[in-house]
């Protein structure tokens, strides 16, 4: 059987308030043009997403949502999970390992250098996700939890500076 996870990094967050906690942290105004469009295009693809799990921080969470509507979805079903917040390869390994295999098609928001790390260990295939880049992974697997290195191919990869009109 083949899943798809898409893997994509947080909207491009703001730096302004030097004393807010990095958890609480907010999209910036790039982030906020970015995130809905890069939502609209990836809904616009026809894809049809079973699932969406996203880290709680703040600018994860947030750009979540916007995928969410895209794709008529509803924002109270999105599973927060405190493990992707500061997670490493393996950590968001165990969090994919753990999805629940009634979802065919799930999109995991989380955060660098973790983010990318997944891509690379699940595909072999070295990545550098920007802000609010878009990886995705088809996997022959039978089972969520027999994802494993080299199990994916990165079958297309996306970021907002792809597109003329959010450079």
């Amino acid at each position: 059987m083949e899943r798809t996870l898409y893997l994509i990094r947080h909207a491009k967050s703001s730096w302004d308030d030097e004393t807010q906690r990095d958890f609480d942290r907010t999209l910036n105004q790039r982030g906020l043009r970015d995130a809905p469009a890069m939502a609209k295009k990836h809904a616009d693809s026809g894809v049809k997403v079973d699932l969406i799990i996203s880290s709680p921080a703040m600018r994860a969470h947030t750009t979540s949502k916007f995928y969410a509507h895209a794709h008529g979805m509803d924002v109270e079903h999105i599973d927060l999970q405190e493990t992707i917040y500061n997670a490493g390869v393996m950590d968001l390994l165990d969090v994919v390992k753990n999805i629940d295999d009634n979802h065919g098609c799930v999109i995991l928001f989380g955060h660098n250098p973790g983010i990318s790390m997944l891509v690379g260990f699940l595909s072999g295939q070295a990545v550098s996700m920007p802000t609010n880049g878009v990886a995705e992974l088809k996997m022959e697997i039978d089972h969520w939890k027999d994802a494993d290195a080299y199990c994916a191919e990165l079958k297309s990869f996306d970021y907002p500076k792809n597109h003329a009109e959010l450079r």
